[in-house]
């Protein structure tokens, strides 16, 4: 669908919990969108509202797709290709709560599947994809460790997306930056880090999530990624990253996504589940297609 240049005013702060200076404020209760997935949700609301409203429809799926220009205050890194107006693709899925996770599951390795065959068809007709990689992280570690350490949350918030900001080196963390398989860590530095707890959660993760897409797509890494700092707030629990090196060599953030409490908070409704995710349409285009092409 397509969606409005502008939104509500306040509705990516309120929701994501991201500072209000991100997006350009009007003087009409409005903004300008700063993130595709935050309107499509709205919509996504209004859609799950409907359904709800009959038993024959409550269980239904609402799936959307949309591509946005959109506008961003805080100051990007011009000598690497970035700019604060840019070209997004955006996700959004909406559901009904089920058992054992299912719908964050399904739609997170629906969301994935989605951006990593658009990647293999843009390999095929000559982009540069090299090195691909999905890293997956659970805030609710980042949060953990926040407690644990007694790490300054706005210091997180400051450099969420500052390349130069190691946390894990700042504070002495010793856990492993990152692991193929949840079984590579010691129980008792989980336990160090109030993480034992974590345990059957990352297991699920592995085998319903990570296991079946090891499978799918061969030539991708999938790895837990426990040194993310970018999405306090944002997402609920678990979430991922899509890393590619393009034809100079530099490994480049691709896509975004996890799940989130917004459908929950829009319907009041603690049963509704939520999963986003955009992707680079326009980084894409800049930083791995050839000249060639």
């Amino acid at each position: 669908m397509e969606i409005s240049p502008i939104s509500p005013f306040g509705l990516n702060s309120v929701i994501t919990k991201r500072s209000q200076n991100v997006s350009l404020s009007t003087i009409r209760g409005s903004e300008g969108v700063s993130d595709p997935t935050t309107p499509l949700m709205l919509e996504c609301a209004m859609r799950r509202k409907q359904m709800l409203a009959n038993n024959d429809t409550r269980m239904n799926l609402v799936n959307l797709a949309t591509t946005q220009r959109v506008l961003r205050l805080q100051p990007f890194d011009k000598d690497k290709g970035y700019m604060q107006h840019f070209t997004l693709f955006g996700l959004c899925s909406g559901g009904r709560d089920q058992r054992n996770e299912s719908f964050m599951i399904d739609s997170t390795i629906e969301h994935i599947s989605i951006w990593l065959d658009l990647i293999r068809h843009l390999k095929s007709i000559g982009h540069s994809f090299d090195n691909i990689s999905v890293n997956f992280s659970d805030i609710q570690v980042l949060e953990q460790l926040i407690t644990t350490l007694s790490i300054p949350r706005e210091e997180i918030n400051k450099n969420s997306l500052n390349e130069n900001y190691d946390f894990f080196k700042k504070y002495n963390i010793d856990l492993p930056r990152e692991v193929n398989s949840i079984q590579e860590i010691e129980t008792e530095i989980l336990e160090r880090h109030g993480l034992e707890n974590k345990i059957p959660y990352f297991m699920v993760l592995e085998q319903r999530i990570l296991q079946p897409l090891r499978k799918k797509y061969p030539e991708v890494r999938f790895c837990f990624d426990f040194t993310r700092k970018a999405g306090l707030g944002y997402y609920q629990k678990a979430c991922f990253h899509i890393f590619a090196s393009n034809f100079e060599g530099r490994n480049i953030q691709l896509a975004d996504g996890g799940s989130v409490d917004w459908l929950e908070k829009f319907l009041h409704n603690k049963k509704e589940r939520a999963t986003t995710s955009g992707f680079g349409a326009e980084l894409i285009q800049k930083l791995f297609c050839s000249e060639k092409i």
